[in-house]
Order: structure tokens, then C-alpha cells, then sequence
């Protein structure tokens, strides 16, 4: 697949590949708009629209990646979302929680973004 291709791959997931850039970020979310049309309320392509955000917001600020690749599969009861790169390994998902009780000026700086997704999707997994 080429750097910037959409398409369908052997694996049922639609996928798009573009520069691990956060001025792709636009190409993302119209992706998703444009799989998941008519599939499911707004309010979950809201929350799938905040996921992808701090998912490629991640890959895009830390990972070292020169590409990212996202991928949608839609199913009977869900919407499965993977994304892939090929920048250094780190598992958003272990790290420690923020403290959501404290406010913003005595909050540390970080992690509040992969906690949101936490709250909002189903199931997350990690793998390298």
C-alpha cells in the first residue's frame, strides 16, 4: 500500500495509511466520518473521533514513526479501530491513571487523553 492509499486489506479492516503528521489529523477524522456514515449514532463517532485523535496525537508526538496506519472494521455490535506504526514501543495503556479529582492547575501534566479513551471505548488492547 502506498504512503497516503485507503483501502479494504485481507484482514476486514478498511484501512488508511498517512505521514505520522498532526496536520493528517483532518484526513483521520474524515476517514472515520466517511466508513462509519450512517452506521452508528453521532454520538459514538464523537467518541470514536476523540479516540483516534489522542491515539495518533501519541504516534504522531512520541512514537518516532514516519507513517501511521489506521484501521476500521465495522461489525454486527461493534466498530473495531487499530492502529499501526513502526516508531519505538510504549503502552499508553500501563501507565498511571491522572488524578481526575484534582484540578487542572494541581493535576500533573499528562496521560489525561489516553484516560478519556479508556472511559469511552469497550476494549483496548496493545501490542508490539
Amino acid at each position: 500500500m502506498s504512503d497516503n492509499s485507503e483501502g479494504v486489506s485481507s484482514d476486514d479492516f478498511i484501512r488508511l495509511k498517512v505521514p505520522a503528521s498532526a496536520g493528517e489529523m483532518e484526513k483521520i477524522q474524515s476517514f472515520i466520518d466517511s466508513v462509519l456514515k450512517g452506521l452508528c449514532s453521532v454520538k459514538v463517532q464523537r467518541q470514536i473521533h476523540v479516540a483516534a485523535d489522542e491515539i495518533f496525537t501519541n504516534i504522531c508526538s512520541y512514537s518516532g514513526s514516519k507513517y501511521a496506519e489506521m484501521g476500521i472494521r465495522v461489525e454486527a455490535e461493534r466498530i473495531c479501530l487499530e492502529f499501526r506504526d513502526c516508531g519505538v514501543p510504549f503502552n499508553p495503556l500501563t501507565g498511571t491513571e491522572p488524578d481526575v479529582t484534582l484540578s487542572a492547575e494541581e493535576r500533573e501534566i499528562g496521560g489525561l487523553g489516553i484516560f478519556i479513551v479508556k472511559k469511552t471505548m469497550q476494549n483496548l488492547h496493545y501490542e508490539y
